[in-house]
């Protein structure tokens, strides 16, 4: 029998997911909350975390470093709908099992929940490729080695917010001179205008 914990904040999604268990997958604990989980008592007789990403109180990584705090040994399946491709990387990267959509078919969540209750990392269908690829671009696109000085901070202000015309006005040059950097950051990095704001976050950069 594997013993899984579901900490979401939706009742909802916790007694779906409880709906379509098989008998070998049994959910002895859930939680709307991540302090529920942090004093709960029986930690030692679960598997296998179900933990989603989005609470009232915190979000992102920082519900899973949360729990990974309090719990080192956790064997976390993220369960969200924020599933881009660099939130999934920063999971694992985290310290999570595995991650499954919201939106993917539930087998895949009751295949991932075997797998990590064995101790191994899972990954959806054609996920570890997205990894890889994810990966060699972002070794090779890191926006503070592929941009000057003067275009990194450029692209931080374009990602924070800033119209080209108010970074023409900061850096005292013209507007011309903005529009032709913005594009020599959009081809280095090979993203569009509206990624900028993502891929700073990433980098931490904003």
């Amino acid at each position: 029998m594997i013993n899984i914990a579901i900490i979401d904040d939706h009742v909802a999604l916790q007694m779906g997911i409880k709906s379509f268990l098989p008998d070998d997958i049994h959910c002895p604990f859930s939680a709307t909350s991540l302090d529920d989980f942090i004093h709960y008592n029986n930690k030692n007789e679960i598997d296998v975390i179900i933990l989603d990403l989005n609470f009232s109180d915190l979000s992102g990584i920082a519900v899973l470093n949360t729990i990974l705090d309090d719990t080192p040994q956790a064997r976390i399946v993220v369960y969200s709908m924020r599933d881009s491709i660099a939130t999934i990387c920063s999971c694992y990267d985290a310290g999570a099992y595995g991650f499954i959509s919201k939106a993917a078919d539930t087998d895949l969540l009751i295949d991932a929940i075997r797998t990590v209750s064995q101790n191994e990392c899972y990954f959806p269908p054609g996920v570890d490729q997205e990894i890889a690829d994810f990966a060699f671009k972002i070794k090779n696109n890191v926006p503070q080695s592929t941009l000057t000085k003067s275009e990194l901070e450029t692209f931080i202000q374009l990602a924070s917010g800033l119209s080209q015309e108010d970074i023409a006005a900061n850096f005292g040059i013209s507007l011309k001179s903005v529009k032709n950097r913005t594009l020599l950051i959009k081809h280095k990095l090979d993203i569009p205008l509206n990624r900028f704001t993502q891929v700073a976050k990433d980098f931490n950069l904003i």
